[in-house]
């Protein structure tokens, strides 16, 4: 867990510069602890963009795929939940 708001727990993932349409990947051997979780991706050094969330039921339900590095809960870009627009 990354950080807490609201009362919620939440989970960011991080994506590198060199991903042009990055997914939300979760390791499927841990247990989902965080209420939410983030994908953002970095654009410079000290620059993120947010991307979307999805809450943990999401994760749980999302397809499981395997990668060199072991089995992870995926979530395409297009299925996050949007972050709202601030006023």
């Amino acid at each position: 867990v990354d950080l807490q708001h609201r009362g919620a727990t939440i989970d960011v993932k991080t994506v590198g510069q060199h991903r042009s349409n990055p997914a939300l990947t979760v390791d499927a051997y841990e247990p989902l602890r965080a209420d939410y979780y983030i994908l953002a991706s970095r654009i410079s050094e000290t620059d993120v963009r947010l991307i979307g969330y999805a809450p943990r039921q999401f994760i749980a339900n999302a397809p499981v795929r395997n990668h060199r590095d072991g089995d992870y809960h995926f979530v395409e870009q297009e299925y996050l939940f949007p972050f709202p627009r601030s006023l």
